[in-house]
């Protein structure tokens, strides 16, 4: 569980989150990966399948990271850092050795006596000032961490008492699901004192490689094209990562026991013609279900299976619309 040092050391305004070297692996392989599509150019055969096989595993396993519990209560009782006091030692040293010095007969001999003085004098001045700039740095940092633990008692606050805007505020200050826009999706989420709803507008198929990389016996690199019901079955698992990640996540960051996520993407209208954006994904997910899930060792889609969910898909013909969930309609009974 984090509490508020933890939170203010392990959450920089950067980061937002603990990172896990595994994540950032694929993460910087992604990267790579989308280079070489937008060059045309691979130098390396066995980089470029390295490569192209984390990329693909990145996809399917979004929902495998996730932020260590919030402790909502540990925060709020937290108390704010002492003021920090300001140190006299480098000056003290410096004074005691100004008191201590006696001219020696050369120093009365050459007449340096006033000039070793004067020195010993400016060094006790800058000694005081190495004091003043350190305890200025600490008042700084008291101040950043002052306004930290404000903020996050505040959140803590009304976090713990369902509100809302508090729910939306912590995931505005730790920013839960900034990595899943990485792979290019993006969450609206609607607040409610027990519940959360979440538009998760998906990625098109497009984050999804239309073709297999491998290496050959002699080395050199071999693209293919990636089978229809391979492809499709990818983009699955890849919009069923997602949504279990944001599941994950926001059971971590909040104290509600449902969230009901809408993936949405653009699908062909048959009354218009044209492209609009529709669901193809709404899943009612309860706390404690997720919690008897080993996230390691699960197929995303197959993982489905365990909530009330809506989806219509077929491995040659993709995802259908379908009919969102209403939390309103789910809630049980505690």
């Amino acid at each position: 569980m984090t509490t508020l040092k933890g939170a203010i050391r392990s959450y920089s305004a950067a980061v937002r989150r603990i990172e896990r070297a595994q994540q950032r692996n694929a993460r910087e392989a992604a990267k790579r990966f989308r280079i070489q599509q937008q060059q045309m150019e691979i130098q390396n055969a066995a980089d470029a399948v390295s490569d192209y096989e984390r990329y693909v595993d990145a996809l399917k396993s979004v929902h495998k990271d996730v932020t260590d519990a919030i402790d909502w209560q540990q925060i709020h009782e937290e108390p704010a850092s002492l003021e920090p006091v300001l140190s006299h030692d480098h000056e003290t040293r410096a004074a005691q050795q100004l008191q201590s010095y006696k001219p020696s007969l050369l120093d009365k001999v050459f007449g340096s006596t006033e000039k070793k003085i004067k020195r010993l004098e400016a060094l006790v001045e800058s000694a005081r000032q190495k004091d003043q700039h350190a305890f200025d740095l600490s008042y700084n940092e008291y101040v950043q961490q002052l306004e930290d633990h404000k903020r996050l008692h505040d959140i803590a606050s009304g976090v713990l008492s369902n509100d809302p805007q508090a729910y939306r505020n912590a995931f505005e200050y730790f920013g839960p699901l900034d990595e899943i826009s990485e792979l290019g999706s993006k969450a609206k989420i609607d607040f409610a004192p027990q519940h959360l709803t979440v538009g998760l507008h998906v990625n098109d198929e497009t984050v999804i490689p239309n073709y297999v990389l491998s290496q050959t016996a002699r080395g050199k690199l071999s693209k293919k094209d990636m089978p229809v019901s391979k492809f499709n079955e990818l983009y699955q698992d890849y919009i069923c990562s997602c949504v279990l990640r944001i599941a994950r996540e926001t059971f971590a960051y909040l104290p509600i026991n449902l969230i009901v996520i809408n993936a949405v993407s653009n699908l062909l209208d048959s009354s218009t013609g044209r492209p609009q954006e529709q669901a193809i994904l709404s899943v009612c997910i309860y706390r404690d279900q997720l919690n008897n899930i080993h996230f390691d060792a699960i197929d995303p889609s197959d993982c489905m299976r365990n909530f009330k969910h809506n989806m219509k898909f077929g491995k040659t013909t993709g995802f259908a619309a379908v009919q969102p969930l209403e939390a309103s309609s789910l809630m049980r009974a505690n």
